[in-house]
């Protein structure tokens, strides 16, 4: 039965026997015919529906695609393509005069269908591509970073050697790099190549063609000379970045990778003098076409790793103002809070970040550290919140606590008054007029009705731990002495300053003149407990929710 390994290796046969990535299928058909007659081997190979299901089956693999063209069926060698386009790179590395590569350069002629088209003259949908796609790129080599040990750039230069994936080792499994193609203006040719190897390939490769032009003495005074009338006063500079060209063209890489300024700027210049010195001459050889189009490929990407570094600055303030969001009132947020977060000037933060670099900075923020502190950023689950989160920044959690206690604090203070003149007009008393423990009780019961999130927050274990850990601090030191007076968290009446003998004596004072006299009080309390079943008042009874309503609504 043939396999599919025979039928990949019999197609890339005829691919190279016909320099060529793609073939018709009648042109295959007759080259196996003509395998098993000289080789007698795989005699199905001339029976057409078995070939035709092998190829199928191939096709299913991604190692070839059946195209239907007007000219009839074609078999298309994907891999066998970005195999020659991978070699192409390598030798164009090694051998600097040689321009980029093309399908004229190669000697092949690829399906216009299976090709990404790019048009450097229309330079935003060029430079949007270059953004999204380095983006993706960088994502995909830093989840490779996460299974791998590499090496760093400075262990591995940019150097004619460089290393770069061979497809030769790829398997069909898993997304391929797509192929584009790149026209360049004027008469300048085009350039194909693949898409992982944007952006740090192709600006290696670029920049090498540059550093052969520089590697002759004369050619680097020539455009030192022209190039001193811009940098006035920065000689030094340009006679370092020309030098590192030669020397150390991966640093040069790296710079223009960062979006410096600095290299921004001299590679703009330099760019502009490069194409003036080709477009003047009359005779434009193999290498004059390497260093123009050397000259485009950095000029367009110079820009656009530019404008990648300005929005990344952006970012990276919006999300420093993020942060200082998250500690400014009301100190507790949910997600639509979040979103819609401003800066002191009121502008919108969410579009200098994505969606997605908020949800990672929430995240990263929200995790333990690997030392077991706490979060950041602590998330608060309440029923009232249902299955939405509030978040609160660490430092800021004893200023939310303390100004939600005060607020708090009032409307007890009216219940408990209210509470305690109706039991002391019916004669009565109850254990929290007198312990702390059954006030504590009372006080939390209370707490948990007018405002539940401040009664979970403070039975909640992590604010001792948030004490320990920044307690001290600067920024919490003068609050959290406040909650914490000996380092645990003080008792509820202390936390909201009620004493319950000063409330006793407010109550008293309301109180008409008789509820004054101990011994009248003493009586009339023993004769109405006589007639009624019980003679305290059960703290925990619902009979005094209205007051406490009432208080709240205050």
């Amino acid at each position: 039965m043939l396999q599919k390994g025979d039928t990949a290796r019999l197609l890339e046969d005829c691919a190279e026997r016909n320099n060529a990535v793609w073939i018709k299928r009648e042109t295959f058909f007759s080259y196996v015919g003509k395998q098993a007659r000289i080789f007698g081997k795989h005699p199905e190979l001339a029976d057409a529906a078995a070939l035709d299901a092998a190829l199928e089956a191939l096709a299913e693999t991604g190692l070839c695609e059946l195209l239907s063209t007007g000219r009839g069926e074609s078999i298309f060698l994907p891999h066998l393509c970005r195999r020659r386009i991978r070699a192409a790179y390598r030798e164009g590395m090694r051998k600097k005069e040689l321009p980029f590569p093309s399908e004229e350069t190669l000697g092949i002629r690829l399906p216009p269908e299976r090709i990404l088209h790019l048009d450097l003259d229309r330079a935003h949908e060029f430079i949007d591509f270059i953004k999204t796609l380095t983006e993706k790129n960088a994502e995909r080599a830093a989840a490779q970073a996460e299974t791998q040990d590499s090496k760093s750039d400075d262990e591995h230069p940019v150097n004619a050697e460089s290393p770069s994936a061979d497809d030769d080792a790829v398997c069909a499994s898993g997304p391929q790099p797509e192929i584009i193609k790149i026209s360049l203006p004027a008469d300048f040719g085009s350039i194909l190549l693949l898409s992982d190897m944007i952006p740090r390939q192709l600006l290696e490769t670029a920049i090498l063609k540059v550093q052969g032009r520089l590697e002759d003495s004369n050619n680097k005074d020539y455009f030192t000379f022209k190039l001193l009338p811009l940098f006035k006063g920065r000689e030094p500079f340009l006679n370092g970045i020309l030098n590192r060209i030669v020397l150390q063209p991966w640093i040069c890489r790296d710079a223009l990778l960062e979006g410096e300024e600095s290299s921004y700027t001299f590679w703009s210049f330099f760019c502009n003098v490069l194409k003036q010195e080709v477009e003047e001459g009359n005779v434009h050889l193999s290498e004059d076409l390497a260093v123009i189009q050397s000259a485009l490929m950095i000029d367009a990407l110079s820009h656009c790793f530019k404008d990648i570094a300005a929005r990344k600055q952006v970012r990276e303030l919006a999300l420093k103002e993020l942060e200082q969001c998250f500690k400014r009132p009301p100190f507790l947020f949910r997600l639509d809070d979040i979103r819609a977060f401003q800066d002191r000037k009121g502008a919108p933060l969410l579009g200098r970040y994505s969606t997605d670099d908020l949800t990672d900075w929430i995240l990263k923020r929200i995790e333990t550290t690997q030392d077991g502190a706490l979060p950041d950023l602590l998330v608060i689950q309440t029923p009232a919140s249902e299955a939405e989160p509030l978040f609160v920044c660490k430092t800021k959690v004893f200023v939310l606590c303390l100004r939600r206690i005060l607020e708090t604090a009032a409307h007890l203070k009216t219940a408990l008054i209210k509470r305690w003149s109706r039991i002391l007009r019916d004669y009565r008393k109850e254990a929290a007029m007198e312990s702390e423990e059954a006030l504590t009780l009372l006080l939390r019961r209370y707490t948990e009705q007018i405002d539940p999130l401040l009664a979970q927050i403070l039975d909640d274990e992590r604010l001792q731990a948030v004490y320990e850990e920044v307690g001290a601090s600067e920024e919490c030191a003068a609050v959290s002495a406040r909650l914490f007076p000996d380092g645990v968290l003080a008792p509820w009446p202390v936390l909201f300053n009620l004493n319950p003998k000063e409330l006793l004596n407010t109550v008293r004072i309301a109180l008409p003149f008789r509820y004054s006299l101990p011994f009248l009080v003493a009586i009339v309390a023993f004769f109405k407990k006589v007639f009624r079943s019980a003679g305290n008042v059960d703290p925990l009874k619902d009979d005094d929710m209205d007051d406490l309503f009432e208080a709240a609504a205050v």
